[in-house]
């Protein structure tokens, strides 16, 4: 919840806030209201979450790099 108000506060990327802020809550959702779920399903979730993180890290960095390439002085 706290990504999804925070999404309304900045203009950048506001998107992306928003999409990751409502699939975090329907998550937590689906894990508060289902008792059974286990702990191997809420770590299934968790490392989910970590992967897809670390992607975006990567693209990040990457188009970081090539930013970097692109205003290097001759």
């Amino acid at each position: 919840m706290v990504r999804f108000v925070a999404a309304f506060e900045v203009d950048e990327h506001r998107g992306w806030n928003i999409v990751a802020g409502v699939v975090e809550l329907i998550a937590g959702i689906v894990i508060v209201s289902d008792p059974n779920i286990g702990f191997a399903t809420l770590a299934l979730l968790a490392g989910i979450a970590f992967i897809v993180n670390g992607v975006g890290m990567f693209a990040l960095g990457w188009g970081m790099h090539s930013l970097r390439r692109e205003t290097a002085a001759p």
